[in-house]
C-alpha cells in the first residue's frame, strides 16, 4: 500500500518537532517514533533538506551521531525568503509540495513574491510553478504563447526568469530546442505548459546562461553585438552596490582622484539610460553623448507629462 500524502507530511513536521538544536537524535529512535523504516526517514529527512541546500538557511544536519537542527526559526525565515530560485527549489522539491498541498506557509510566500517579480500583472500558480520547476530540474516544455493575435507553440527549455524593469511583467529566457537559439518570452502571455523530459546537456545550458548573464539588461536575442560603451560617475552608496553586484562581465572599475568610475557595454541605450534613472543624483553619465540625450529625451516627455 502506497504512503499516504497526508501522512508524509505529517510525519516531516514530527521530524522537524522532534530534532533539537544542542542534541542529535538518531535515525533508530525517529523511526522508532513514526513507526517506519530507518531507510524511509532517510528519505524523509533528504526531502525536507531538498530545497534548503543552497539557500543558506540550514535546517538539519547529520552526524555519526544522527541528526539534529541547524536553526529552530526556519519557518519564520521560509516567510521572509524573497530570491526565485530559492522558492523555486521550496515549490518543487517532495517537501515544498508537501506544503502547497496543505496550504502551509504557501500564501505567505506567494504573497511576498508576487508583487516582487511582476508588480501589477499577478502570474497564476499554475503558470509559474511549472516554470519554476522547469528551470530547476532543466525540464524542456512545450508552452502555447500569445503572440500577434494568434497563438504560437515553443517547444523551449526555461533558463532563467526576471523582472523586466520598468515594466509590470516577467520575462522568460529559454532555449528554443528547435533552432538553438536564445528567446525572451513575457510569462504572462504563456497560456499552456506541457512538461517535457528533462534536458541532460549541462555543458550546453552553463554556456547559454553565462551568454545571457553577461549581457546587460533584457535586451539579448541572441546577438553578440554592443550598441554602445557607458561610461558613468556614481557616488559611495551606489559604488558598494555595483562593486559587489557587477551588472556584467563587461563592467570596468576605476577610481580616479577618490571619483568612483565605471564604464559598461550595453546592447540598448534607452534602457540603460532608463536604468540611470531610477538612482537620480547618485549616478551621472559622462559618456555616450546619445546614452545622455537620451536620457534628456526621457526627462523631458516626463516632464511634458506632469507640468
Amino acid at each position: 500500500m502506497s504512503e499516504k500524502e497526508g501522512n508524509k507530511f505529517e510525519r516531516m513536521f514530527r521530524i522537524l518537532g522532534t530534532l533539537s538544536q544542542y542534541s542529535w537524535t538518531s535515525a533508530t529512535e525517529i523511526a522508532d517514533m513514526l513507526g517506519v523504516s530507518k531507510r524511509t526517514v532517510i528519505r524523509y529527512i533528504q526531502d525536507i533538506n531538498i530545497p534548503f541546500e543552497n539557500t543558506g538557511l540550514g535546517l538539519i544536519e547529520s552526524s555519526r551521531d544522527g541528526y539534529r537542527l541547524t536553526d529552530t526559526n526556519f519557518l519564520d525565515k521560509l516567510k521572509g525568503i524573497d530570491d526565485i530560485y530559492t522558492i523555486a527549489a521550496i515549490q518543487t522539491s517532495p517537501f515544498g509540495h508537501q506544503l502547497h498541498n496543505n496550504k502551509i506557509i504557501q500564501k505567505d510566500i506567494m504573497e511576498k513574491i508576487i508583487p516582487r517579480l511582476n508588480d501589477n500583472v499577478y502570474i497564476e500558480d499554475e503558470t509559474l510553478s511549472p516554470l519554476l520547476n522547469a528551470l530547476l530540474h532543466n525540464r524542456v516544455l512545450e508552452i502555447e504563447y500569445l503572440k500577434n493575435k494568434g497563438v504560437k507553440k515553443y517547444t523551449v527549455l526555461p533558463l532563467k526568469i526576471i523582472s523586466n524593469s520598468g515594466t509590470n511583467y516577467l520575462l522568460l529566457y529559454c532555449l528554443d530546442d528547435g533552432y538553438n537559439k536564445i528567446l525572451s518570452l513575457q510569462v504572462n502571455k504563456i497560456t499552456k505548459i506541457i512538461q517535457k523530459e528533462i534536458f541532460r546537456d549541462r555543458e550546453l545550458i552553463n554556456e547559454k546562461l553565462d551568454y545571457i548573464n553577461s549581457r546587460w539588461g533584457t535586451f539579448i536575442n541572441d546577438r553578440g553585438d554592443y550598441e554602445d560603451e557607458a561610461v558613468f560617475e556614481v557616488d559611495e552608496s551606489l559604488y558598494l552596490k555595483l562593486f559587489k553586484q557587477p551588472l556584467h562581465s563587461t563592467q570596468i572599475y576605476r577610481n580616479n582622484d577618490g571619483r568612483h568610475i565605471f564604464s559598461i557595454q550595453v546592447h540598448n541605450r534607452l534602457e540603460f539610460a532608463r536604468w540611470t534613472m531610477k538612482y537620480n543624483s547618485h549616478i551621472t553619465v559622462i559618456e555616450s553623448q546619445s546614452i545622455i540625450d537620451a536620457i534628456v529625451y526621457d526627462a523631458k516627455q516626463l516632464l511634458k507629462k506632469y507640468t
